[in-house]
C-alpha cells in the first residue's frame, strides 16, 4: 500500500551503488537520501521536503503514557532518521527548497544546507484582467502546517486587506474558525484557475 513504499522506495536506494563511471552524482526526492556514493565520486542532493511519517514527533520524542505499538512506532521513526542523518553528513553539496525544511534539518539532523533554492514557477501562460478595485492578495498551495499558511491568516486578520486563499488539506477548519471577514477561502481550484488568480493578485504566498 501507500504507507509501505516509501519504506521500500528508501531500502532499495539503501542497498544501490552509483556507477563507478560517473564522477558526479545528482541525488533528489526524500528516500535517496540514504545513497551512499563512492568515495571518490562528488555528490549533490537535493531534500525536496521531508517524509512526514519521519518526523510526526513532538519537540522531545516524549515516550511516557503511550502504548507499545506506538513506542515501536517512534523507534521505527528514530531509526530512519539516524539512517538520513548519517547519509547527510557526506553529502558534499546539501541543497534544499525551503526554510522550513532548513529548520527541520537543523532541528533533527542538526546539519545545514549548503543553498537553499525554491521550486520555479512557470509564468509564461499567466495573465492578468484585474480590475482596480477588486485588489487582494493570494495564498496558493496546501493548508498544512508546515506551509505556515495560519501564520498568515493570523496577520491578514490584523490588515485592512483581502487575502484569497486557493487550496485544501488538514488546516482547513482551523482557518475557516479563525478567518476573518477579509479572508476568502476558495478550497481546490483548477489549473487555470491558478493562473488567472495568481497574476490578479497584488502579491502571493505560494507553496508546492
Amino acid at each position: 500500500g501507500k504507507s509501505i513504499q516509501p519504506l521500500l522506495d528508501r531500502l532499495s536506494f539503501s542497498f544501490w551503488t552509483p556507477p563507478v563511471e560517473h564522477d558526479v552524482i545528482l541525488t533528489m526526492w526524500a528516500p535517496t537520501n540514504t545513497v551512499r556514493h563512492r568515495p571518490e565520486q562528488s555528490r549533490i542532493h537535493l531534500m525536496i521536503g521531508i517524509h512526514r511519517g519521519f518526523f510526526a514527533l513532538g519537540h522531545r520524542d516524549d515516550f511516557s503514557n503511550i502504548s507499545l505499538v506506538e513506542v515501536m512506532e517512534k523507534l521505527n521513526r528514530l531509526f530512519f532518521r539516524s539512517q538520513d542523518k548519517s547519509a547527510l553528513e557526506s553529502v558534499d553539496v546539501l541543497v534544499m527548497e525551503s526554510n522550513f525544511v532548513a529548520n527541520m534539518a537543523d532541528h533533527y539532523y542538526n546539519i545545514t544546507p549548503d543553498v537553499i533554492i525554491p521550486p520555479p514557477t512557470d509564468t509564461s501562460s499567466f495573465y492578468t484582467d484585474r480590475p482596480a478595485d477588486e485588489e487582494f492578495y493570494l495564498y496558493l498551495g496546501r493548508l498544512a502546517e508546515e506551509k505556515g499558511v495560519e501564520n498568515i491568516v493570523q496577520a491578514f486578520n490584523n490588515l485592512p486587506y483581502r487575502l484569497v486563499i486557493a487550496g485544501s488539506g488538514p488546516k482547513r477548519s482551523a482557518i475557516q474558525t479563525t478567518a476573518n471577514n477579509n479572508i476568502d477561502l476558495r478550497g481546490y481550484v483548477s489549473e487555470n484557475e491558478k493562473k488567472i488568480s495568481s497574476l490578479n493578485a497584488l502579491d502571493s504566498f505560494r507553496t508546492q
